[in-house]
């Protein structure tokens, strides 16, 4: 009969710690080869929208402001931005503006007090720029604290009725490249804006 060869000790420790290498190591390259799963960012754009919130009754405009709201009528989150308004008066026939006259019609016909203009400057196209960054839920100062009628305007003796449209854009303030392209102004320092001739 045969004699069977047992290993010797020597052997099995090498035996052992070449299974334990080769555990340790395949470990290794398991945890090196893991990866998490995807997360999805999909990037929405924001909006501009700008609200004019007023106060009027018929003989007397007060308090107008422009206002950068939260969100926009979709329901998109607002971005910061530089406004700009444009006062268009006009003379009418009727009370509710819909059927202008022929008079000429300028801001002179009215008594105007006008709010904290250190916040505003008119340029030469007749718009006036709100020099701060309008952020989401802003509101901007008082632009016209009153405005009424003067009473010796030539509209006015004539029996028309003065209509003054408030009309409000606003363009997004980064980068600022952005209102410098589209509008005659320049971007401070300090992210006021300056108006360019």
């Amino acid at each position: 009969m045969k004699k069977r060869r047992v290993p010797s000790r020597a052997v099995l420790t090498a035996l052992l710690a070449l299974v334990l290498v080769i555990s340790v190591a395949g470990a290794t390259i398991a945890w090196l080869a893991s990866r998490t799963q995807p997360i999805v960012n999909t990037f929405a754009l924001g909006v501009v929208t700008v609200d004019i919130p007023e106060d009027f009754d018929y003989t007397v405009k007060s308090d107008v402001q422009i206002e950068n709201p939260e969100k926009g009528p979709d329901g998109r989150k607002s971005v910061p931005a530089y406004v700009r308004v444009a006062l268009i008066p006009t003379w009418t026939r009727d009370a509710v503006g819909k059927e202008p006259v022929g008079e000429p019609a300028s801001l002179s016909d009215l008594e105007i007090t006008w709010g904290k203009m250190d916040d505003w400057v008119i340029g030469s196209d007749g718009y006036y720029y709100y020099k701060r960054i309008l952020h989401p839920g802003e509101t901007t100062s008082v632009l016209i604290e009153t405005a009424v009628v003067n009473q010796k305007a030539r509209g006015y003796e004539n029996g028309y009725h003065m209509n003054v449209q408030v009309i409000a854009d606003g363009i997004q303030a980064y980068p600022s490249t952005a209102v410098e392209g589209v509008w005659p102004v320049r971007v401070g320092a300090s992210g006021e804006l300056e108006v360019v001739s």
